[in-house]
């Protein structure tokens, strides 16, 4: 039943788009180089779920066929593409059949320690359920501490 009202809906607003159209003196083929446009920047929705396209067609793209297969094969082979509709990737869903992602070098517990501190110094630690620091609640008691940590 809610698919039909939805086709009826759509029906509907396709008529009185044409009757808007035709009112403005557009043309048949205004109109269609207008949605041929809308399409190329991803403006139209599409699918179950009415979506618009994340990354839109970028004109005159300079990449060639062969470059995107081996993109793909690539983010494939590695695990990095999603699997149906959850929008978790191969690797997140069975980690043990791809090869470990390499480490980064993060702060060492002294660094973190340093920058905490300096985050209650200056008033930048989130507080409360807001999310809002204690420089922006009263930032004439932070003033002069941002002013002193900026001329370092």
């Amino acid at each position: 039943m809610q698919a039909h009202r939805l086709i009826a809906l759509s029906l509907i607003s396709a008529a009185f788009a044409a009757g808007a159209a035709h009112a403005e003196g557009l043309t048949r083929a205004d109109v269609r180089a207008e949605t041929l446009a809308a399409a190329k920047a991803g403006q139209i929705p599409h699918g179950d779920l009415d979506l618009v396209s994340a990354r839109p067609q970028a004109p005159g793209s300079q990449v060639d066929r062969a470059t995107v297969k081996a993109e793909l094969k690539a983010a494939i082979a590695d695990g990095d593409v999603e699997v149906g509709d959850s929008g978790r990737t191969a690797r997140e869903i069975t980690p043990s059949r791809y090869p470990a992602e390499a480490a980064t070098a993060g702060l060492t517990r002294s660094e973190v320690r340093q920058e905490l501190a300096q985050a209650v110094r200056t008033g930048q630690l989130p507080r409360g359920d807001l999310d809002i620091t204690d420089a922006e609640v009263s930032p004439q008691r932070y003033a002069a501490v941002a002013a002193g940590h900026s001329a370092m």
